[in-house]
């Protein structure tokens, strides 16, 4: 009985350290903040702003770019996976975005 025991403590010890989510494997990171278009038209840009002075530029697919067009001035936790400085200022690479309902 001892040595089952001791077998199922070590076989879950190894199970529980070996498992990990999948988007801390993937090194993705979440933000939240406002949303509201930059620049002039043509050149608009997808923005987050995360207090009074932080502001992310948004590089994201077309389908997240409609999504969050729409809902300007409201809440989001964006899902990104990489950061970049650009000229116009640091850009995170979308991968996923999310409103918060609710919140204004």
């Amino acid at each position: 009985m001892k040595i089952l025991s001791t077998f199922l403590l070590v076989f879950a010890l190894l199970f529980v350290s070996c498992s990990s989510s999948k988007d801390s494997a993937r090194g993705v990171k979440t933000v939240k903040g406002r949303v509201f278009v930059v620049g002039n038209s043509p050149f608009t840009r997808m923005a987050l702003q995360t207090d009074s002075t932080t502001v992310y530029l948004l590089d994201c697919s077309d389908e997240i770019r409609k999504q969050l067009s729409s809902h300007q001035g409201k809440f989001a936790e964006v899902s990104y996976e990489d950061t970049v400085q650009t000229p116009q200022g640091k850009t995170l690479k979308v991968i996923e975005a999310t409103l918060i309902p609710g919140k204004q």
